[in-house]
C-alpha cells in the first residue's frame, strides 16, 4: 500500500499530464478554429467584399457559415462552391422564397412566350424584363403563368429574389383543318382562326354526300397540321384518320356535336344535351359565351384536366392521347358570343378560338442561338445543390458559439491544474 507522500506524488503527475493535454487542445484549436486572424471559422453576410476577404487568408476557414435575405447571384454562388471544394465547411441560413422559371415559345402565328413561374402559394409575384414589369400577380397553386409579346430576358421576383429565364426555342407551325357543316359556327370558327394569323384548311358539308373544301386534298398528318378542330357530326368519315393522327402526336378539338360520332378512345368524356339559354334581347346587356347552349361533358376519366366550367358542369376539357392532345369543348353555338357580344366580342371570340389550338398544336421545337449565361432558371435549387440545405436555427445557435469562451474554459482549467500541481508541490517542500 501506497504511503501518503507517494499518492501525493502521482496526484501531482496526473495534474501535470492533465495541463499537457489541456495545452495541446488549446494548440490545436488555436490553428484550426476560428481566431482573430480569419483562419478558422467565418461567418457574415455573402457580400462579394466578405467572399473576397476569406478567399485571401493564408489559411483556408475551416467554416463558412452566411446569412442570407435573398437568393444569391450566381457569382456568389459559384464562389461559395468554390470554397467549398477548397475544404472549408460552408452552411447557410435565411427564410428564401424557393422560386424557378422557364420561358418557351407559344404555338401560335403571334409568337409569343409562355412564361411559367415556380412560387409559394400566395407570394407576390412580380414578371419584368429589363426594361419595365409585366404584370404582378399572387401566386396560385404552384406558381403562376403568363403568355407576353416579348423576348426577354424574362425576370421573376419573389420577396427579394429574382430568377432569370431566356426563350431558347422556336416553335414550326402547319395548318389548321377545320371540319364542320355549313353553318354560322363553321364560318366563324374558321374566320377566327384565319383572323388570328394560323392557315387554313376548311371541308365544309352543305349537304349530304357534298363537301366544299378550300384545298386540293386532305390527308390528315402532322406533316400537315398542326391540329384538327371537328366541330360536329360532319367529322365522322374522317373519324379513324383523326384518331391516328392525335396518337402519332396531333392536336384535336372535338365540338359536342362530334363528339358522339368520334372514336370512343379520342374523346375527354361524353356530352349531355345543350342547355339553352334564353338568347338576350337586341339592345340589352351583351351576349357572352356564358350565355351561349352549352352541352356539359359527364364523367370525365382520371386523367381529364378540367379548363373551363359554368357552374357546376364541365364546358371544356383536356387530356393526353397517346403522344398527342385532345380539347373536347361543349359550347356548340360560340358564333353568337361573336355575332351578338360587346365590342370586344369579336376580339375575345379569335383569342380563345386561337389559344384552344395553341393549347393542342403539334408545333416542332427548334433551338435557338441565344446567349444562355445570363440565365438562372432555378437559383434556390442550384444554390442547395452547391452548397446544401439550409442550417436549421438551432443547429446554427450551435454553431456560433463563441471559441473564446471554449478557450476561456480551458485557460480556467489550466490554471486551476498549475496552480494545484505547484501548490502541492510547496506544501510538501519540492521545488
Amino acid at each position: 500500500m501506497r504511503s501518503p507522500a507517494e499518492v501525493r506524488v502521482w496526484t501531482e503527475r496526473a495534474l501535470r499530464a492533465i495541463s499537457l493535454v489541456i495545452l495541446t487542445v488549446m494548440l490545436w484549436r488555436s490553428l484550426h478554429v476560428e481566431s482573430a486572424d480569419g483562419r478558422g471559422g467565418v461567418e457574415g453576410t455573402a457580400t462579394i467584399a466578405a467572399l473576397r476577404t476569406w478567399s485571401m487568408s493564408p489559411v483556408a476557414p475551416t467554416a463558412v457559415r452566411v446569412t442570407l435575405d435573398s437568393l444569391p447571384q450566381p457569382i456568389v454562388r459559384d464562389w461559395l462552391t468554390a470554397l467549398r471544394r477548397a475544404g472549408s465547411q460552408v452552411g447557410w441560413t435565411g427564410e428564401l422564397q424557393p422560386i424557378a422559371i422557364t420561358a418557351s415559345s407559344i404555338a401560335s402565328p403571334d409568337r409569343g412566350t409562355n412564361v411559367v413561374i415556380a412560387a409559394p402559394r400566395g407570394s407576390i409575384v412580380e414578371l419584368r424584363d429589363d426594361i419595365a414589369p409585366f404584370d404582378t400577380v399572387q401566386a396560385d397553386e404552384g406558381g403562376a403563368r403568363f403568355a407576353v409579346h416579348a423576348d426577354g430576358p424574362f425576370i421573376a421576383r419573389v420577396s427579394g429574389s429574382r430568377a432569370v429565364a431566356v426563350r431558347g426555342d422556336s416553335s414550326i407551325l402547319r395548318r389548321v383543318l377545320v371540319l364542320g357543316s355549313a353553318g354560322w359556327e363553321s364560318k366563324f370558327t374558321t374566320a377566327a382562326l384565319e383572323e388570328s394569323g394560323w392557315k387554313v384548311d376548311a371541308m365544309i358539308r352543305v349537304a349530304p354526300g357534298v363537301d366544299v373544301s378550300q384545298s386540293a386534298g386532305y390527308h390528315i398528318d402532322t406533316a400537315r397540321y398542326s391540329a384538327v378542330v371537328a366541330l360536329d357530326e360532319s367529322a365522322s368519315p374522317w373519324a379513324d384518320a383523326i384518331d391516328e393522327y392525335a396518337r402519332s402526336g396531333g392536336g384535336v378539338i372535338i365540338g359536342s356535336a362530334a363528339a358522339a360520332k368520334m372514336p370512343q378512345a379520342l374523346r375527354v368524356a361524353p356530352v349531355g344535351p345543350a342547355v339553352m339559354i334564353p338568347m338576350t334581347p337586341s339592345g340589352a346587356v351583351p351576349v357572352t359565351l356564358e350565355k351561349t347552349p352549352l352541352s356539359p361533358l359527364q364523367s370525365l376519366p382520371a386523367d381529364a384536366i378540367v379548363l373551363r366550367r359554368r357552374g357546376e358542369d364541365v364546358a371544356v376539357a383536356a387530356r393526353r392521347y397517346a403522344a398527342g392532345r385532345v380539347i373536347e369543348i361543349g359550347y356548340p353555338e360560340s358564333w353568337r358570343w361573336r355575332m351578338a357580344g360587346d365590342e370586344r366580342a369579336a376580339e375575345d371570340h379569335r383569342q380563345w378560338w386561337s389559344g384552344l389550338v395553341s393549347a393542342v398544336a403539334y408545333a416542332p421545337r427548334i433551338a435557338l442561338p441565344v446567349w444562355t449565361a445570363d440565365a438562372d432558371n432555378a437559383p434556390f435549387a442550384a444554390l442547395v445543390s452547391a452548397i446544401g440545405p439550409p442550417t436549421s436555427p438551432e443547429l446554427a445557435a450551435k454553431q456560433r458559439a463563441p471559441a473564446s469562451r471554449s478557450m476561456a474554459w480551458l485557460a480556467l482549467l489550466l490554471s486551476i491544474t498549475l496552480l494545484s500541481e505547484i501548490a502541492s508541490r510547496r506544501l510538501r517542500g519540492a521545488k
